[in-house]
């Protein structure tokens, strides 16, 4: 058999543990099977970048923004218009408060999909920490214009 298909073949198995340890809120196990996962892998960019958001994830709700945003950058790398690493990336620097760059961050993620309005929400809560209040009710404003136009539509989660 393939040395390729035998290692991709084994980091779809480490993927789907780490998913499933993920789902069970192990973050720190999942990020192990991410990490080996991400060990073996050098050619199929789809899988790498599932890893990474994944393990991203894990840090995030580990608290650990730092390496968390090393991750989203990682898949920005590969996927410069990746809409969830954008997000992710910009909820990090937001943490981190770093809240211009997490403006820019959610200002790219915009100009993939202008009809998010969790968007919106995201920089109105930091041009608020910026004390820029007229900036934030512009937000707020084309946050709840987007956020009530479609009803009918399920709503992002903030």
């Amino acid at each position: 058999m393939n040395e390729t298909f035998e290692s991709e073949q084994k980091c779809k198995v480490l993927l789907q543990d780490g998913k499933r340890l993920f789902d069970l809120e192990l973050y720190d196990e999942a990020i192990v099977c991410f990490n080996d996962a991400l060990d073996d892998l050098t050619t199929d960019e789809s899988l790498i970048i599932k890893n990474l958001m994944y393990k991203g994830r894990c840090f995030k709700k580990l608290k650990n923004h730092k390496d968390a945003l090393f991750c989203f950058e990682k898949v920005l790398g590969y996927m410069s218009n990746h809409e969830f690493a954008l997000r992710m990336r910009g909820i990090c620097l937001f943490e981190l408060k770093d809240f211009k760059n997490a403006i820019e961050c959610f200002t790219r993620a915009q100009n993939v999909n202008h009809k998010e309005p969790a968007y919106w929400w995201w920089k109105s809560n930091c041009y608020d920490k910026l004390g820029d209040f007229d900036r934030m009710g512009e937000c707020n404003n084309k946050y709840f214009d987007l956020y009530f136009k479609n009803p009918d539509d399920d709503k992002p989660e903030v």
